[in-house]
């Protein structure tokens, strides 16, 4: 998994190789940092073949990253902090 920079947004692009049976596949989610938090929401594209250069590849993406229309709700991911005595807040 590796964060790409498309335009002024991020996405995160996660690869799954193949198990054999089905073809590897890269997943991409809108990457948004804030202060203790990531969200994350899956980019739901029509399962399509993709043979690109990266930078053909951020071109391809651009118009889909830009559409919040082309994303699942965000989901949030905190940092949880261990504190002393081992339990976490």
């Amino acid at each position: 998994m590796h964060p790409l920079k498309v335009g002024d947004r991020y996405l995160l692009d996660v690869y799954c190789p193949s198990d054999g049976v089905r073809l590897p596949v890269h997943l991409f989610f809108k990457l948004r940092l804030e202060k203790g938090s990531a969200w994350l929401a899956e980019m739901q594209i029509d399962r399509i073949v993709l043979t690109a250069s990266p930078s053909e590849l951020r071109r391809y993406l651009l118009p889909y990253v830009a559409d919040c229309r082309s994303f699942d709700g965000e989901n949030e991911l905190r940092r949880i902090k261990q504190v002393k005595g081992g339990n976490t807040s």
